[in-house]
């Protein structure tokens, strides 16, 4: 009887042993599957970030063009004004302005 007890608890322990192992296997695999998930998560999570990114930019970019476009128009009425005052001026006063500069030519 004691040889057939220890027998059965010889056959227990592989049983245990054998359990355990495959609580191992499925440990390791329920590992490698999250690990593949995050690996996919964080790619995703990449892509998005890019294309994210990327469309700021562009707006970004559309924004500053429709600025310089604003700016440079403003400068160029500010152009067109300035050379229009000078044009009026020089209308008013060439003129004297070329007396102005005989006479000083003159007293040298």
């Amino acid at each position: 009887m004691d040889e057939n007890k220890i027998d059965e608890i010889i056959g227990q322990l592989f049983k245990i042993e054998a359990t355990a192992v495959g609580i191992q296997k499925d440990a390791e695999t329920e590992k490698d599957d999250y690990s593949r998930l995050m690996e996919q998560k964080t790619k995703e999570y990449g892509e998005n970030l890019q294309k994210e990114t990327s469309v700021k930019l562009e707006k970004l970019r559309e924004q500053l063009n429709e600025s310089k476009a604003i700016e440079m128009t403003a400068m160029r009425n500010d152009i067109l004004n300035q050379t229009t005052k000078m044009d009026e001026l020089y209308e008013e006063n060439h003129e004297q302005w070329v007396k102005d500069i005989v006479e000083s030519i003159l007293k040298e």
